[in-house]
């Protein structure tokens, strides 16, 4: 049943959010402060030659011609113009080198950056997310936990996540003899996967897969192995891996979920140069 479509969804509003803040920049800051001191200082000026005309008993009209001039050359029309010019130059200089370029004034921040820290997403890697070496703590074989998450999984979704698990399969025909009655996509509320399976023999049970604490917080076994999860999350935070919480239930009705292992969800990165030292300009 579709309730919500584009603008009205869930990530609609949060993409209207994200397109609708806006921030000052340095360089409009700088600018801005620019334009203030001409203007206080022509005002200075213009009320000193006003204030001396008086005194020297001078024509009031030619004191105000003088003054207008001088505030019409004191302010900087052209300063804007001038500098969106400069940087459009640098921003086609940059598209040479294949930048992109979304805001201009990024070009005079960027300038300022002595160290730049970033998170791995797919600017600085592959975008391409893959399956690493899960961790059990029933000590099921590696084979068996990567199965029972790509259970909870499905291609069709075209998610990241999913496409990883399923990656993992080193046997592509191993789900075909598996039926799967009632899928639950992956949602931000739930944050996990749920499938019924029927087994090749005929025996059904379900399969989940999220989010660790969520996948904990359902499972029956959660004060056996939460000491053992825990670690293992922070192993995999340590070494820059995602978690991804596995767990099963022998029975699709009133079975209670049991915690089964962790896979780790890592990020393909791509070579990149050294960086080389800035110049210094005298």
């Amino acid at each position: 049943m579709v309730y919500a479509t584009g603008a009205d969804t869930y990530f609609g509003k949060t993409a209207e959010l994200v397109q609708g803040a806006t921030t000052v920049s340095h360089f409009q800051r700088a600018v801005l402060n620019i334009g203030n001191y001409l203007i206080i200082l022509a005002a200075v000026l213009v009320a000193l030659i006003v204030g001396v005309a008086i005194y020297r008993g001078d024509p009031i009209l030619s004191t105000l011609q003088f003054a207008l001039v001088l505030t019409v050359a004191a302010i900087p029309v052209a300063m804007p113009t001038v500098l969106s010019v400069t940087m459009a130059v640098g921003a086609r200089l940059l598209a040479q080198k294949k930048a992109i370029v979304t805001r201009l004034v990024a070009i005079e921040e960027l300038a300022g950056v002595d160290i730049l820290c970033a998170d791995k997403t797919g600017t600085l890697t592959q975008n391409k997310l893959t399956l690493g070496d899960p961790f059990s703590v029933t000590h099921a074989p590696a084979e068996q936990v990567i199965l029972a998450a790509a259970l909870a999984s499905r291609s069709d979704n075209n998610d990241t996540i999913d496409l990883a698990v399923l990656g993992g399969l080193k046997n592509d025909t191993a789900l075909k003899d598996y039926s799967v009655g009632h899928f639950q996509p992956f949602d931000p509320v739930r944050k996990r996967t749920e499938a019924a399976v029927t087994s090749p023999g005929g025996q059904a049970f379900k399969v989940t897969k999220g989010a660790p604490q969520v996948i904990l917080a359902l499972s029956a076994n959660a004060a056996q192995v939460k000491t053992a999860v825990d670690k293992a999350v922070d192993d995999f935070a340590a070494r820059g891996f995602r978690s991804l919480g596995v767990a099963m239930a022998k029975e699709t009705a009133h079975g209670s979920f049991l915690v089964c292992c962790l896979c780790s969800i890592r990020r393909g990165t791509t070579p990149r140069r050294p960086l080389r030292p800035r110049k210094k300009w005298a």
